[in-house]
Protein backbone atom coordinates (compact mmCIF):
# COMPACT_ATOMS: atom_id res chain seq x y z
CA UNK A 1 0.00 0.00 0.00
CA UNK A 2 2.86 2.70 0.90
CA UNK A 3 4.91 1.97 -2.33
CA UNK A 4 1.29 2.42 -4.20
CA UNK A 5 0.47 5.71 -2.20
CA UNK A 6 3.84 6.99 -3.00
CA UNK A 7 3.70 6.12 -7.06
CA UNK A 8 1.00 8.02 -7.19
CA UNK A 9 2.37 11.00 -5.37
CA UNK A 10 5.58 10.75 -7.67
CA UNK A 11 3.53 10.61 -10.48
CA UNK A 12 1.50 13.26 -9.44
CA UNK A 13 4.75 15.36 -8.62
CA UNK A 14 5.29 14.96 -12.00
CA UNK A 15 1.96 16.20 -13.83
CA UNK A 16 2.12 19.19 -11.69
CA UNK A 17 5.87 20.12 -12.89
CA UNK A 18 4.33 19.12 -16.72
CA UNK A 19 1.93 21.96 -16.32
CA UNK A 20 4.09 24.22 -14.72
CA UNK A 21 6.59 23.93 -17.57
CA UNK A 22 3.78 24.47 -20.32
CA UNK A 23 2.71 27.63 -18.84
CA UNK A 24 6.10 28.92 -18.96
CA UNK A 25 6.30 28.15 -22.43
CA UNK A 26 3.25 29.58 -23.37
CA UNK A 27 3.91 33.01 -21.38
CA UNK A 28 7.34 33.43 -23.47
CA UNK A 29 5.53 33.21 -26.46
CA UNK A 30 5.00 36.32 -27.50
CA UNK A 31 5.29 38.64 -31.08
CA UNK A 32 8.85 38.50 -32.49
CA UNK A 33 10.62 41.40 -34.36
CA UNK A 34 10.60 44.03 -31.07
CA UNK A 35 6.58 44.46 -31.98
CA UNK A 36 4.14 44.37 -29.65
CA UNK A 37 0.33 43.72 -29.60
CA UNK A 38 -1.77 40.73 -28.66
CA UNK A 39 -0.32 37.09 -29.59
CA UNK A 40 -3.59 35.81 -28.68
CA UNK A 41 -5.31 37.64 -32.27
CA UNK A 42 -4.35 35.08 -35.25
CA UNK A 43 -4.42 36.23 -38.46
CA UNK A 44 -7.36 33.76 -39.48
CA UNK A 45 -9.95 34.68 -36.46
CA UNK A 46 -9.13 38.77 -36.25
CA UNK A 47 -12.32 40.46 -37.10
CA UNK A 48 -14.65 37.28 -36.31
CA UNK A 49 -15.83 38.60 -33.10
CA UNK A 50 -16.32 42.26 -34.03
CA UNK A 51 -14.05 45.07 -34.02
CA UNK A 52 -10.63 44.51 -31.97
CA UNK A 53 -9.29 47.23 -30.09
CA UNK A 54 -5.74 49.36 -32.18
CA UNK A 55 -3.51 48.81 -28.53
CA UNK A 56 -4.39 44.82 -29.12
CA UNK A 57 -2.50 44.62 -32.56
CA UNK A 58 -0.49 48.04 -32.83
CA UNK A 59 2.64 49.70 -31.29
CA UNK A 60 3.64 53.12 -31.81
CA UNK A 61 6.46 53.73 -34.56
CA UNK A 62 8.76 56.79 -35.06
CA UNK A 63 6.14 59.17 -35.44
CA UNK A 64 2.11 59.67 -34.74
CA UNK A 65 1.55 58.72 -38.00
CA UNK A 66 3.24 55.53 -38.02
CA UNK A 67 2.05 52.58 -36.54
CA UNK A 68 3.37 48.81 -36.11
CA UNK A 69 1.60 45.67 -36.96
CA UNK A 70 2.65 42.95 -34.43
CA UNK A 71 4.50 40.03 -36.00
CA UNK A 72 2.34 37.48 -34.64
CA UNK A 73 -0.10 38.28 -37.28
CA UNK A 74 1.92 37.88 -40.69
CA UNK A 75 3.17 34.22 -41.30
CA UNK A 76 6.79 35.46 -42.09
CA UNK A 77 7.01 36.98 -38.83
CA UNK A 78 7.32 40.46 -40.20
CA UNK A 79 6.28 43.40 -38.01
CA UNK A 80 4.73 45.56 -40.42
CA UNK A 81 5.94 49.43 -40.56
CA UNK A 82 2.93 51.48 -41.68
CA UNK A 83 2.25 55.17 -42.32
CA UNK A 84 -1.52 55.93 -41.87
CA UNK A 85 -3.36 59.23 -42.15
CA UNK A 86 -6.60 60.06 -41.48
CA UNK A 87 -8.92 62.69 -42.44
CA UNK A 88 -9.30 64.00 -39.47
CA UNK A 89 -5.33 64.07 -38.67
CA UNK A 90 -6.22 61.53 -35.88
CA UNK A 91 -4.91 58.72 -33.72
CA UNK A 92 -5.72 55.00 -34.45
CA UNK A 93 -5.70 54.66 -30.35
CA UNK A 94 -8.18 57.82 -30.13
CA UNK A 95 -10.35 58.31 -32.87
CA UNK A 96 -14.21 57.88 -32.74
CA UNK A 97 -14.35 57.60 -36.36
CA UNK A 98 -15.33 55.45 -38.96
CA UNK A 99 -13.51 56.06 -42.95
CA UNK A 100 -13.56 55.03 -45.57
CA UNK A 101 -9.91 53.46 -46.74
CA UNK A 102 -7.57 53.12 -49.40
CA UNK A 103 -4.38 50.83 -49.21
CA UNK A 104 -1.25 51.99 -50.32
CA UNK A 105 1.55 50.25 -51.76
CA UNK A 106 4.75 51.85 -52.66
CA UNK A 107 7.38 50.97 -55.87
CA UNK A 108 10.67 50.51 -56.42
CA UNK A 109 11.89 54.00 -54.75
CA UNK A 110 10.20 53.27 -51.06
CA UNK A 111 7.61 54.92 -49.52
CA UNK A 112 10.31 57.06 -47.64
CA UNK A 113 13.00 59.55 -48.63
CA UNK A 114 16.68 58.11 -48.26
CA UNK A 115 18.72 59.33 -45.78
CA UNK A 116 21.60 61.33 -46.85
CA UNK A 117 24.28 58.52 -46.10
CA UNK A 118 23.71 54.82 -47.36
CA UNK A 119 23.45 52.92 -43.80
CA UNK A 120 21.48 55.20 -41.49
CA UNK A 121 17.63 54.47 -41.35
CA UNK A 122 15.40 55.77 -43.92
CA UNK A 123 13.95 59.11 -42.80
CA UNK A 124 10.45 59.54 -41.52
CA UNK A 125 9.37 62.18 -44.17
CA UNK A 126 7.55 60.46 -47.20
CA UNK A 127 7.88 60.45 -50.48
CA UNK A 128 6.67 63.63 -52.52
CA UNK A 129 4.24 61.25 -54.31
CA UNK A 130 2.58 59.75 -51.61
CA UNK A 131 2.28 62.67 -49.46
CA UNK A 132 0.70 64.18 -52.65
CA UNK A 133 -1.82 61.20 -52.50
CA UNK A 134 -2.62 61.22 -49.11
CA UNK A 135 -3.32 64.77 -49.10
CA UNK A 136 -5.51 64.28 -51.78
CA UNK A 137 -7.81 61.26 -50.32
CA UNK A 138 -7.53 62.77 -46.79
CA UNK A 139 -9.38 65.90 -48.48
CA UNK A 140 -12.08 63.14 -50.06
CA UNK A 141 -12.18 62.34 -46.14
CA UNK A 142 -10.75 59.13 -46.97
CA UNK A 143 -8.42 57.57 -44.45
CA UNK A 144 -5.08 56.23 -46.28
CA UNK A 145 -2.68 52.95 -44.68
CA UNK A 146 0.61 52.82 -46.86
CA UNK A 147 2.72 49.69 -46.29
CA UNK A 148 5.98 50.33 -45.52
CA UNK A 149 7.39 46.42 -47.05
CA UNK A 150 10.82 47.75 -47.52
CA UNK A 151 11.76 49.14 -43.63
CA UNK A 152 9.45 46.74 -42.25
CA UNK A 153 12.26 44.00 -42.89
CA UNK A 154 15.63 46.75 -42.47
CA UNK A 155 15.42 50.34 -41.39
CA UNK A 156 18.52 50.89 -44.08
CA UNK A 157 16.13 49.34 -46.93
CA UNK A 158 14.82 52.55 -47.95
CA UNK A 159 15.22 51.49 -51.98
CA UNK A 160 15.11 48.85 -54.75
CA UNK A 161 18.30 49.48 -56.23
CA UNK A 162 21.84 49.04 -56.38
CA UNK A 163 22.82 51.99 -53.75
CA UNK A 164 20.42 49.93 -50.70
CA UNK A 165 20.82 46.66 -52.45
CA UNK A 166 22.78 45.44 -49.60
CA UNK A 167 20.26 46.31 -46.89
CA UNK A 168 17.98 44.30 -48.70
CA UNK A 169 16.39 40.54 -47.38
CA UNK A 170 17.12 37.65 -49.30
CA UNK A 171 13.57 37.52 -49.98
CA UNK A 172 13.25 41.10 -51.35
CA UNK A 173 15.32 41.32 -54.10
CA UNK A 174 13.35 41.83 -57.66
CA UNK A 175 11.92 39.23 -58.76
CA UNK A 176 8.90 36.82 -57.69
CA UNK A 177 10.24 36.22 -54.05
CA UNK A 178 9.43 39.89 -53.47
CA UNK A 179 6.18 39.67 -55.54
CA UNK A 180 5.12 36.53 -52.81
CA UNK A 181 6.86 38.61 -49.46
CA UNK A 182 4.42 41.43 -51.08
CA UNK A 183 1.70 39.61 -51.61
CA UNK A 184 1.83 38.38 -48.07
CA UNK A 185 2.07 41.80 -46.72
CA UNK A 186 -1.04 43.35 -48.63
CA UNK A 187 -3.24 40.18 -47.00
CA UNK A 188 -2.00 40.57 -43.79
CA UNK A 189 -2.13 44.39 -43.23
CA UNK A 190 -5.93 44.86 -45.13
CA UNK A 191 -7.49 42.10 -42.96
CA UNK A 192 -5.64 43.17 -39.41
CA UNK A 193 -6.52 47.16 -40.36
CA UNK A 194 -9.88 46.41 -41.57
CA UNK A 195 -10.59 44.78 -37.78
CA UNK A 196 -10.46 48.09 -35.97
CA UNK A 197 -13.69 50.42 -35.90
CA UNK A 198 -11.86 53.60 -37.08
CA UNK A 199 -12.11 51.76 -40.53
CA UNK A 200 -15.13 51.53 -42.76
CA UNK A 201 -13.57 48.24 -45.09
CA UNK A 202 -16.96 48.44 -46.83
CA UNK A 203 -15.63 51.22 -48.83
CA UNK A 204 -12.39 50.03 -49.58
CA UNK A 205 -10.13 50.54 -52.46
CA UNK A 206 -6.40 49.96 -52.88
CA UNK A 207 -3.93 52.00 -55.11
CA UNK A 208 0.11 51.63 -56.01
CA UNK A 209 2.86 52.58 -58.42
CA UNK A 210 5.01 50.58 -60.10
CA UNK A 211 6.14 47.90 -58.04
CA UNK A 212 3.17 48.74 -55.90
CA UNK A 213 0.96 48.45 -58.32
CA UNK A 214 2.17 44.74 -59.06
CA UNK A 215 1.00 43.89 -55.52
CA UNK A 216 -2.28 45.63 -56.02
CA UNK A 217 -2.85 43.63 -59.17
CA UNK A 218 -1.78 40.00 -57.71
CA UNK A 219 -4.00 40.43 -54.66
CA UNK A 220 -6.60 41.18 -56.57
CA UNK A 221 -6.58 37.84 -58.89
CA UNK A 222 -9.75 35.75 -58.24
CA UNK A 223 -8.19 32.67 -58.43
CA UNK A 224 -5.31 33.70 -55.74
CA UNK A 225 -5.41 30.80 -53.50
CA UNK A 226 -5.14 28.47 -56.79
CA UNK A 227 -1.76 30.63 -58.19
CA UNK A 228 -0.05 30.78 -54.34
CA UNK A 229 -0.78 27.12 -53.92
CA UNK A 230 0.70 26.00 -57.50
CA UNK A 231 3.78 28.20 -56.91
CA UNK A 232 4.52 26.06 -53.59
CA UNK A 233 3.74 22.18 -55.17
CA UNK A 234 6.59 20.12 -56.02
CA UNK A 235 3.44 18.04 -58.08
CA UNK A 236 2.92 20.71 -60.41
CA UNK A 237 4.67 21.22 -63.57
CA UNK A 238 3.72 25.53 -63.18
CA UNK A 239 5.91 25.23 -59.88
CA UNK A 240 8.36 28.03 -59.00
CA UNK A 241 10.20 26.36 -56.04
CA UNK A 242 13.50 26.79 -58.14
CA UNK A 243 13.59 30.47 -57.38
CA UNK A 244 11.90 30.53 -54.46
CA UNK A 245 14.79 29.79 -52.17
CA UNK A 246 13.79 32.52 -49.69
CA UNK A 247 10.69 32.04 -49.19
CA UNK A 248 8.65 29.03 -47.45
CA UNK A 249 5.06 28.00 -48.29
CA UNK A 250 2.73 29.66 -45.56
CA UNK A 251 -0.98 29.50 -46.13
CA UNK A 252 -2.67 33.21 -47.02
CA UNK A 253 -4.99 34.45 -44.32
CA UNK A 254 -8.98 33.41 -44.79
CA UNK A 255 -12.20 35.72 -45.11
CA UNK A 256 -9.79 38.84 -46.47
CA UNK A 257 -11.56 41.98 -47.37
CA UNK A 258 -12.11 42.51 -51.00
CA UNK A 259 -11.62 46.17 -52.58
CA UNK A 260 -14.50 48.19 -54.18
CA UNK A 261 -11.59 48.84 -56.84
CA UNK A 262 -7.63 48.80 -57.39
CA UNK A 263 -5.91 51.39 -58.95
CA UNK A 264 -2.77 50.83 -60.16
CA UNK A 265 -0.22 53.37 -61.49
CA UNK A 266 2.42 52.15 -64.28
CA UNK A 267 2.15 48.93 -62.80
CA UNK A 268 4.54 45.91 -64.05
CA UNK A 269 1.97 43.34 -65.19
CA UNK A 270 4.36 40.05 -65.85
CA UNK A 271 4.60 39.40 -62.18
CA UNK A 272 7.51 37.84 -62.41
CA UNK A 273 6.04 34.50 -63.21
CA UNK A 274 3.39 34.41 -59.80
CA UNK A 275 0.68 33.57 -62.91
CA UNK A 276 1.51 31.89 -66.28
CA UNK A 277 1.88 33.67 -69.39
CA UNK A 278 -0.44 31.31 -71.60
CA UNK A 279 -3.95 32.57 -73.17
CA UNK A 280 -5.70 30.26 -75.64
CA UNK A 281 -6.08 26.75 -73.82
CA UNK A 282 -4.61 27.88 -70.72
CA UNK A 283 -6.44 26.96 -67.46
CA UNK A 284 -9.12 29.22 -66.38
CA UNK A 285 -7.33 29.28 -63.00
CA UNK A 286 -4.14 31.05 -64.53
CA UNK A 287 -5.71 33.60 -66.48
CA UNK A 288 -5.63 37.03 -64.61
CA UNK A 289 -8.95 38.06 -63.64
CA UNK A 290 -10.34 40.48 -60.84
CA UNK A 291 -13.96 40.43 -59.35
CA UNK A 292 -13.13 44.31 -58.51
CA UNK A 293 -12.65 46.62 -61.00
CA UNK A 294 -9.18 47.21 -62.20
CA UNK A 295 -8.30 50.69 -62.94
CA UNK A 296 -4.53 50.99 -64.57
CA UNK A 297 -2.68 53.86 -65.51
CA UNK A 298 0.17 53.99 -67.63
CA UNK A 299 2.03 56.02 -69.93
CA UNK A 300 3.15 55.04 -73.74
CA UNK A 301 6.90 56.06 -73.38
CA UNK A 302 7.11 53.45 -70.32
CA UNK A 303 8.41 49.98 -71.17
CA UNK A 304 7.70 48.74 -67.43
CA UNK A 305 3.84 48.02 -68.11
CA UNK A 306 4.64 46.05 -71.25
CA UNK A 307 2.22 42.87 -70.10
CA UNK A 308 -0.82 45.42 -68.84
CA UNK A 309 -2.18 46.68 -72.34
CA UNK A 310 -1.58 45.37 -76.12
CA UNK A 311 -0.80 48.98 -77.14
CA UNK A 312 2.31 49.03 -74.69
CA UNK A 313 4.02 45.31 -76.14
CA UNK A 314 2.89 42.07 -75.40
CA UNK A 315 -0.40 43.00 -73.12
CA UNK A 316 -0.25 39.08 -71.45
CA UNK A 317 -2.73 40.37 -68.56
CA UNK A 318 -5.17 42.38 -71.18
CA UNK A 319 -5.61 39.54 -73.04
CA UNK A 320 -5.85 36.91 -70.63
CA UNK A 321 -8.64 39.06 -69.25
CA UNK A 322 -10.35 38.87 -72.79
CA UNK A 323 -9.89 35.27 -73.03
CA UNK A 324 -12.03 35.02 -69.48
CA UNK A 325 -14.97 37.57 -70.92
CA UNK A 326 -15.05 35.83 -73.67
CA UNK A 327 -15.25 32.12 -72.22
CA UNK A 328 -17.64 33.04 -69.74
CA UNK A 329 -20.04 35.70 -72.29
CA UNK A 330 -18.94 38.17 -69.36
CA UNK A 331 -20.85 41.81 -70.46
CA UNK A 332 -18.60 44.68 -71.60
CA UNK A 333 -20.51 46.71 -68.21
CA UNK A 334 -19.38 44.19 -66.19
CA UNK A 335 -15.94 43.36 -67.67
CA UNK A 336 -13.27 44.68 -64.87
CA UNK A 337 -10.22 44.79 -66.29
CA UNK A 338 -9.70 48.69 -67.77
CA UNK A 339 -6.84 50.78 -68.36
CA UNK A 340 -6.06 54.07 -69.55
CA UNK A 341 -3.03 55.54 -71.43
CA UNK A 342 -1.03 58.56 -71.65
CA UNK A 343 0.56 59.74 -74.70
CA UNK A 344 4.68 59.85 -74.84
CA UNK A 345 3.94 60.05 -70.83
CA UNK A 346 7.07 57.98 -68.76
CA UNK A 347 6.92 55.78 -65.79
CA UNK A 348 6.80 58.81 -63.32
CA UNK A 349 3.03 59.22 -64.18
CA UNK A 350 1.76 61.05 -60.78
CA UNK A 351 4.97 63.33 -61.52
CA UNK A 352 3.80 64.12 -65.53
CA UNK A 353 -0.12 63.95 -64.95
CA UNK A 354 -1.54 64.11 -61.25
CA UNK A 355 -4.54 66.13 -62.16
CA UNK A 356 -5.61 63.62 -64.92
CA UNK A 357 -5.46 60.41 -62.17
CA UNK A 358 -6.29 63.06 -59.38
CA UNK A 359 -9.93 63.46 -61.64
CA UNK A 360 -10.23 59.43 -62.50
CA UNK A 361 -9.51 58.99 -58.75
CA UNK A 362 -12.41 61.24 -58.07
CA UNK A 363 -14.76 59.88 -60.60
CA UNK A 364 -14.27 55.95 -59.24
CA UNK A 365 -14.60 57.42 -55.62
CA UNK A 366 -18.14 59.36 -56.67
CA UNK A 367 -19.10 55.86 -58.32
CA UNK A 368 -18.01 53.07 -55.99
CA UNK A 369 -17.87 55.29 -51.95
CA UNK A 370 -21.43 56.57 -51.74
Amino acid sequence: MRTTISFILKKSLLSLALIFILALTACDSGPSNGSQGSGSISINTIGEEGPVAAASILSVGRNAHEYILSSSLHPYEVALRTYVSLPDDSSLFETAGSFPVFFLYHGSGGLFKEPSNLGEDCTQELESNYQEMMTFLNNQGIAVVAIDSFGSRDSRFCEDNSDFVSFAPPEMDSNLNQVVSRLMDTVVAEKSFCALASLDCSRMARIGTSEGGTAVLVASHRYLEAAWNQLFDAEDPDNELEILTHVAYQALPDNRPTPLFVFAIAPGCGFYGFLPFGVEGEDIENLFYSQSLISIHAGTADSIPAHCAVELGEGTRQRQAEEVQSREGIAEANFTYQYTLYADAPHDLWGSHQSELEAALTSLIGLYFP
